[in-house]
Order: structure tokens, then C-alpha cells, then sequence
């Protein structure tokens, strides 16, 4: 069984800052017109990895318990689920509450929202939970015939997703097109093969991915936005971006850079309690943009960050036993 090791941790830290980055971007639709459209153009390419590499560290270290088909699978679901679901469905509550106060879908459809983790950004959970189901058929064909299999299927999928919703049109709920399992599993799958083979690999080919799936991206968004289609997301270019930045990650040479150094430790520290706020941040953004609503990007990255950080450590402190269980604050 793979140790914790305080590297995946920073990488952890790492991932959430940039989740967070995601959801408080203030122009939706950056354009090449302004040094600072390019800014955030750039930026919010380079923060599209953020889904994937925790996915791929999930698999990682779930991976490495070797579990099959049975009492042990069974064993560990019962065990895993609800420390992600329980949490999950309790900061589930406003929002279900908001949509049954509004009467606009009934009961039964925000219920049913509501315990399949459709609200808010709470699709990763669900997301989550199908890969445990999976995870004895990820271990079993955990080679590279499995990593063919699986690119080509995230591939095939994402075709579709931009087939449905940027040529069609169709709008689709985040929990259809982003929290079913086919879309995202290269990046779970690469996370069970990493824990079962050796990361003493050359970085130079990652590195050259990694700097074409990034320019791919800035092209495919100019493609989009002329043609008047929402460019930020989920897309093909985004998945070769962070299917390169993830191979150059894991490898041994980058584990080596990480240091105790104070930046890093800071990272580490988020990381261990990047569920919580994963939880937590969405209703930390509509506070601050109803409260400083003029506030810029960077100044409200970084403030809601604080703020939810801040929250968890109050919680954590006072309610310590509550707030593992319940909230997910690990």
C-alpha cells in the first residue's frame, strides 16, 4: 500500500487553489483584445488540469489497496461513500431547500438533484463514487492496453459533449455532461496505473505535451468565440493539456523539487483539507460577490480562499469530531 506522501498533498493544495481560481473568474468571456484578456485567457487554460489531477490522485492511492470483486469491495464502499456523500448532502441542504421555496420543479426533481449530487459543483462526488464502484475492473486491467482503452474513451466522450452543447446548442445540466463517469476516466485511470508502475520516467515528453495541449487550448477558444460559443471548460484541448501536466507531476524528478520550504508547507496544509474546501467555497463566492461585488479576480481568488480556510480551522477547532464526519473538514 502507497504511504502518504506530503508531495501529493502539495499536489492536492495545488489542485483546490486552482478549482477555486476556476469558480471566481470574473469574465466569462476573455478576449485577445487586452493585455488582461490575455491574462486570463492563459491563466484559466493553465488551471483546467485542476479536475483531473484529483481524479488521478484518487486513483493513486485507492488504487494501491488492490481490492476485488466481493466482501472487500463491498467492505471498502461502505466505508469510503459516506465520508464523501454525507458531507456532500449536508451542504447539499440550501440549495435544495432554495429550489423547493421557488416551487419552479416541482418536489421530486430537486430531490432527486438533491442524493445524486447535482447541485452546485457537487458532480465530482458523484463522479467519485462511480470510479469506487469501478475500481476492481480499473485493477484488473491496469496496464496499457486499459490506458489505450480509457483515452479513447474520455476521447470519444468529450466529442460528444462538444457535439451536444457547443454545436447543438443543448444545455445540459453539469451533472449529466460532467459527472458521468466515461468523460473524465483516462484521468482516474492514469491514477491506478501510476500506483502500479515506475515514475523514473524522462520529463521531456510530458513537458512537450504539456506546452501543445496549452497552446491547443488558447486556439480552440479563439475557435469558439468567434464563433460565439462559450470557449472556458471542458474541452478536447484541455484534456491533452492536463493529461500532459499530470504525466510531468507524477513523475520522481518533480517529487524530488518539493522542500519544506514555508510556500510549500502552506500548499500541503491546503491540500490536507481540500475537501472541505471544495464543500465550502462555492457559498463563500456568492457571500463575497454580494458583498464586494466590484472586486477583481486575483482579489477574490485570493480572498475567497482565506475566508473558507479560515472557516474550515473555526469549525475544525471548535467542532473537531462534527466537522470530520459531517462536513468533510479532514
Amino acid at each position: 500500500m502507497i504511504t502518504r506522501n506530503p508531495y501529493f498533498d502539495f499536489l492536492r493544495g495545488f489542485a483546490i487553489i486552482m478549482v477555486v481560481g476556476i469558480h471566481t473568474v470574473t469574465s466569462m468571456s476573455p478576449d485577445f483584445n487586452t493585455v488582461e484578456g490575455i491574462v486570463i485567457i492563459i491563466l484559466r487554460s493553465l488551471l483546467n488540469c485542476a479536475v483531473p489531477l484529483f481524479l488521478v490522485i484518487s486513483g493513486y492511492f485507492i488504487a494501491s489497496k488492490k481490492i476485488s470483486f466481493g466482501k472487500e469491495h463491498i467492505s471498502f464502499l461502505k466505508k469510503q461513500i459516506p465520508k464523501i456523500y454525507i458531507p456532500c448532502l449536508i451542504f447539499s441542504i440550501p440549495y435544495l431547500t432554495m429550489s423547493l421555496i421557488s416551487g419552479s420543479n416541482g418536489i421530486l426533481k430537486p430531490l432527486a438533484i438533491f442524493f445524486a449530487c447535482g447541485f452546485s459543483v457537487y458532480y465530482f462526488v458523484a463522479l467519485i463514487i462511480q470510479y469506487y464502484l469501478l475500481l476492481p475492473i480499473f485493477i484488473k486491467f491496469n496496464g496499457f492496453v486499459g490506458l489505450i482503452l480509457t483515452v479513447l474513451i474520455s476521447a470519444l466522450s468529450i466529442i460528444g459533449v462538444t457535439y451536444v452543447i457547443k454545436y447543438e446548442g443543448i444545455e445540459l445540466p453539469l451533472l449529466i455532461y460532467a459527472g458521468l463517469f466515461p468523460l473524465w476516466i483516462l484521468f482516474f485511470f492514469m491514477g491506478v496505473f501510476f500506483s502500479n508502475h515506475n515514475r523514473n520516467y524522462k520529463i521531456i515528453y510530458p513537458l512537450i505535451l504539456t506546452i501543445t495541449g496549452l497552446i491547443l487550448q488558447i486556439l480552440e477558444y479563439q475557435f469558439w468565440m468567434q464563433r460565439d460559443v462559450t470557449a472556458l471548460g471542458i474541452k478536447m484541448s484541455s484534456f491533452i493539456f492536463s493529461a500532459g501536466m499530470i504525466w510531468l507531476l507524477f513523475s520522481k524528478k518533480m517529487e524530488s523539487t518539493y522542500s519544506e520550504k514555508i510556500l510549500m508547507k502552506t500548499v500541503n496544509w491546503i491540500g490536507g483539507i481540500s475537501f472541505g474546501i471544495y464543500l465550502l467555497h462555492c457559498y463563500v463566492i456568492i457571500a463575497v460577490s454580494k458583498i464586494v461585488p466590484e472586486i477583481g479576480w486575483i482579489e477574490k481568488w485570493t480572498l475567497v480562499l482565506c475566508i473558507t480556510v479560515l472557516l474550515i480551522w473555526i469549525a475544525k477547532s471548535i467542532f473537531p469530531k462534527f466537522s470530520v464526519k459531517y462536513l468533510g473538514f479532514r
